[in-house]
């Protein structure tokens, strides 16, 4: 379903034609002059041109954008995503990728397992299933995503348990043809993606002689099952191209304040707020809201716990900066999309993901939620997580009580440690180091 920067041109890349190239003038008017009946007649029409609606009251503007409309804002992103069912060593994975600018990621799914009637037993894996296109629709609700797969070819390997082995040869495999995946996304009141609690299934599956051991509502239901935490971990990057996109288009009204925007959603549409920095008659509003400067430093430890031998550690220190206006819409110096990039892993082994959720209220108070997860296994690419402390939901949203408060001008430290929980010995330690500086 976390800013990056949006070039001016990003609308004509999404197939728009919004003309963008003559409204020089539109989009540069300075912010402290009034807005022009001719701006506000532009800004409508551009605005109209994406399938949304604008209207100026004093110092706010506000875009009404249908979920129809907004699907197509982000069609584009879509063509650049893709889902990739495979297998390897006898273990299913899904390898997903969401809009052009998201990390390619990989995740374990548990294979399907079938006992029958008889002397079968049976475990089936996918083989190289790619999706062939992924379609997102406007509903009264929220979103309905549809990927679709291949429509031939063999799609899922079964293996037979012969005298204790698993055999790949001793059971035929599975087509899948017209496969297709829907998941139904509902958007909550402040615009943001709510987790998915189930996923349709639909397709005709047949083994090449005919035997009718995998029923099609047996593997529909498992496939559910299988790709429903997998979709669920689209959210983050679904809600991160719809607001960049509703941005973007906020940035065509003349002294837009965009990063003080807000979002909600109500009866099938969208509605953005967008701070203006003068207002239709001619007065200037007030000064910009106050920004607060944050620094976070963070010191990682791993420990990559060795039965024979001796242990590994592996040390990492990051910082990172940014000026966040007081009241502002939540941010992150690191999202959940970049939860592990860069890789951090000890001994081959263990690896450690994080992110966080920063806010910054009226008074220029700063808190920042943080989470992390520990993932053991065969080398740094395992997932096979194994251990994990939540502050911050991978749709963004918090968890309980901030991880630190920092008020203007102070610095505060605090370590987050998380254990092995499986297998014991190996952890994950990150020291953070938070500042906050009022902005003269």
């Amino acid at each position: 379903m976390a800013f990056s920067r949006i070039k001016k041109t990003s609308l004509l890349g999404m197939g728009l034609c919004l003309g963008i190239s003559t409204s020089s003038d539109l989009l540069n008017a300075p912010s402290a002059q009034a807005i022009t009946p001719a701006q506000r007649a532009q800004a409508i029409q551009l605005i109209q041109r994406a399938g949304c609606n604008l209207g100026l009251q004093g110092t706010t503007a506000r875009i009404t954008c249908s979920t129809q409309s907004v699907a197509n804002l982000i069609a584009s992103e879509l063509r650049a995503s893709n889902l990739k069912l495979y297998n390897s060593k006898g273990k299913s994975y899904a390898r997903y990728k969401i809009g052009s600018n998201s990390p390619l990621t990989t995740v374990r799914i548990p294979n399907i397992y079938e006992n029958p009637t008889g002397p079968p037993n049976l475990k089936a894996m996918p083989d190289n299933l790619n999706s062939r296109s992924m379609t997102l629709r406007g509903t009264p609700t929220g979103f309905r995503l549809v990927t679709a797969f291949e429509s031939s070819g063999t799609e899922f390997q079964v293996e037979d348990k012969y005298f204790g082995s698993w055999c790949d040869n001793c059971f035929p495999d599975l087509h899948w043809d017209n496969g297709r995946v829907t998941a139904n996304l509902q958007l909550t009141r402040n615009m943001t993606l709510s987790n998915i609690s189930n996923i349709e299934v639909s397709g005709r599956w047949s083994i090449r002689t005919g035997l009718n051991v995998l029923p099609d509502n047996f593997m529909n239901s498992k496939v559910r099952e299988r790709l429903n935490s997998v979709f669920q971990q689209y959210l983050p990057s679904m809600n991160r191209m719809i607001q960049q996109r509703l941005k973007s288009l906020s940035g065509q009204i003349p002294g837009a304040q965009s990063q003080r925007t807000t979002y909600n959603f109500s009866n099938g549409n969208i509605i953005v707020n967008v701070p203006l920095s003068s207002n239709s008659n001619g007065t200037s509003s007030r000064p910009s809201a106050q920004s607060q400067r944050l620094r976070l430093n963070k010191a990682y430890r791993i420990k990559d716990d060795e039965s024979w031998g001796s242990n590994e550690y592996k040390n990492y220190a990051t910082s990172k900066t940014m000026n966040v206006e007081r009241g502002a819409t939540a941010t992150a110096f690191k999202p959940s999309g970049q939860s592990n990039s860069p890789r951090h892993c000890a001994g081959g082994e263990v690896r450690v993901e994080d992110w966080d959720r920063v806010e910054v209220a009226r008074n220029g108070i700063a808190k920042i939620w943080v989470s992390m997860e520990l993932y053991e296994g065969i080398s740094c690419s395992s997932n096979d997580k194994d251990g994990r402390k939540i502050g911050v939901r991978r749709n963004g949203s918090p968890v309980g009580v901030p991880f630190l408060v920092v008020r203007p001008g102070e610095s505060k430290s605090k370590t987050l440690r998380v254990n092995n929980t499986d297998e014991g010995g190996d952890y994950g330690r990150i020291i953070y180091s938070f500042s906050n500086n009022t902005l003269r």
